[in-house]
């Protein structure tokens, strides 16, 4: 059992030091708090397996003093590498606020002060360290998510297939983090404790955390986006309803939606307005994110061209009408009209 410990805790540095030298390397800093995260979370693993060396009458040092309140930097390390993959530059100021809790409880242990001992022992300090990395994991799921939302905002294809792998491995965390909770709650709470189940605790945390480590740099998950800052409309209703007109009318004469690459940016460009207004006109006069809006015109395309093109595939006609993907087409195709480009082109023919 030792030996898969040293196992798991050194594929767990070889993965934390490519994650600091892929930092470094690349000046993408949200890699390096993922690193200082896989650190952090080895430590107790360490700990684990020194205790069972000495149940065999080894000795291996024991790492504790400050050690012991890692895990209020569990939180604010994962917090701080997710934001960092969806917006890259930094507000450190605000972001060193998320260690005030970790340097409270530092100072405490040299500090002792006896009316804040529940803030750091029993079951209360362990109850509110369930909530702070709770909380933080969870803050993090969600912001993943408004991120998918803004990507439409901005994008007319697809998300990155990294989004959705990394997505999955967050919420993994989360759940084995509740496990975790779940675990030192029962032995905290009830005296129940199973050294068979902390082995498979300790063991499960370390392989997962080494696998988010070496799977993350091969995820390549990074999605800058700047924000659209919510604000009273500027807009009349008549000079919106203008802007509408505006936007269809280029989408019509120009057919500016058959470019893959074409984003809430561009589009902006190329009609000549500011991409506050195309946002706006958008979500509030036509009721459309920019993803449903270009795909609207990209599918209704289609639909002409799977009438007239008989000789040309399905898949071609959605690549000719914008789409990157086969997938990314069939499932807009699937959703305006409910049924696949091939069911719809049958039916055109039968009738």
């Amino acid at each position: 059992m030792f030996t898969t410990y040293l196992f798991v805790i050194g594929a767990g540095l070889l993965a934390s030091m490519q994650l600091f030298l892929l930092s470094l390397k690349e000046k993408r800093w949200h890699w390096f708090w993922l690193g200082l995260f896989v650190l952090a979370m080895l430590v107790p693993i360490w700990n684990m397996a020194s205790y069972l060396a000495s149940l065999n009458g080894q000795q291996f040092l024991i790492l504790s003093g400050l050690f012991r309140h890692l895990p209020w930097l569990y939180g604010p390390l994962v917090w701080i590498h997710i934001t960092l993959t969806g917006d890259s530059r930094a507000d450190w100021r605000r972001r060193s606020l998320h260690f005030l809790p970790f340097i409270l409880q530092c100072l405490l242990s040299f500090l002792p002060v006896p009316q804040l001992q529940f803030l750091t022992s029993g079951t209360s300090h362990f109850a509110i360290l369930v909530g702070h990395i709770t909380s933080y994991i969870v803050l993090s799921c969600l912001y993943l998510l408004s991120r998918r939302r803004l990507f439409f905002t901005h994008q007319a294809k697809p998300l990155p297939a990294a989004y959705v792998g990394y997505t999955t491995l967050i919420v993994g965390l989360l759940i084995i983090m509740l496990w975790d909770f779940w675990v030192s709650g029962r032995s905290l709470f009830w005296g129940i404790e199973t050294l068979e189940l902390w082995n498979l605790l300790f063991l499960v945390e370390g392989g997962y955390v080494t696998l988010l480590a070496l799977l993350a740099p091969t995820l390549r998950w990074q999605l800058d986006l700047p924000t659209l800052k919510k604000r009273t409309s500027r807009l009349t209703e008549t000079a919106a309803a203008s802007l509408a007109d505006l936007i269809q009318q280029h989408m019509e004469t120009e057919r500016l939606y058959v470019d893959p690459d074409i984003s809430l940016v561009t589009l902006a460009e190329k009609i000549g307005i500011s991409t506050h207004d195309l946002s706006e006109v958008l979500n509030v006069q036509l009721k459309q994110s920019f993803y449903e809006f270009i795909n609207y015109y990209r599918v209704r395309m289609a639909c002409l061209k799977l009438n007239d093109d008989s000789n040309v595939s399905a898949t071609d006609i959605g690549f000719a009408c914008g789409f990157n993907s086969k997938s990314a087409f069939y499932n807009a195709f699937k959703k305006q009209l409910d049924t696949t480009p091939a069911k719809y082109r049958a039916m055109q023919r039968s009738e």
